[in-house]
């Protein structure tokens, strides 16, 4: 059971996720249970994720704020492995780096980030599937979602979601990406959604927050 003070901050970092949402994040708390929460990631222009919408779970202790929870990505994205608790410097990996006064968005601000870069850990695909792999599970990843039972429950308004994600960015445009790995260059027509600057600046400035402080290293060295 959750203590009183784990209930009123995750109550008041809901409120607080709703009235101002992070880029590209969004959450789903559970009123039966106050520390199992959902969240919804839109993968980042310019990405192999791009387009991609990814379901995962964070469950956290009863003693939150001053423990971690675990984190856990659901959908397939050849970036993590499916349901498995993810092992990052935020997450119940590490409990001797957590800081109380990291948050909610803290944690999926920097997530989002870490799935961005290559970099392994435990519970990430390894070795990383190829750039097109990943563009196929975004491209896929929507409909995977909307096949099971249980993001449908906690996810009803997805299209909704989704249509004012897409409002958001300027008129579609196919062209040409080019996509560097080693000494190979794969160069992909893909359809490309260009992002407002405002968004841009917006998720920019939440990694800097969380990426630039000397106190957060979003992987660990357990890979």
């Amino acid at each position: 059971m959750a203590s009183k003070q784990a209930i009123s901050r995750l109550r008041k970092e809901l409120l607080a996720i709703n009235k101002d949402p992070p880029p590209h994040i969004h959450v789903h708390c559970d009123e039966k249970n106050i520390l199992d929460w959902s969240y919804l990631l839109e993968g980042p222009e310019g990405t192999p994720y791009e387009g991609g919408w990814y379901w995962g779970r964070l469950k956290f202790p009863k003693e939150y704020p001053f423990a971690p929870p675990s984190i856990h990505m659901v959908t397939p994205s050849g970036r993590f492995e499916v349901n498995a608790r993810l092992c990052l410097s935020m997450s119940d990996f590490h409990p001797e780096n957590w800081q109380p006064a990291w948050s909610i968005s803290t944690i999926l601000t920097a997530l989002l980030s870490f799935m961005c870069e290559d970099t392994s850990t435990v519970g990430s695909v390894n070795p990383l599937p190829s750039v097109e792999n990943r563009i196929r599970f975004a491209s896929e990843s929507l409909a995977w979602n909307k096949a099971q039972d249980d993001f449908k429950q906690i996810f009803p308004e997805v299209d909704d979601i989704v249509e004012v994600a897409l409002a958001k960015r300027s008129p579609k445009e196919v062209t040409s990406v080019e996509v560097t790995t080693g000494d190979d260059s794969i160069a992909e027509s893909v359809l490309v959604h260009s992002s407002t600057r405002k968004d841009e600046v917006a998720i920019e400035g939440e990694r800097d927050a969380v990426l630039k402080s000397d106190d957060i290293e979003t992987v660990c060295s357990c890979a």
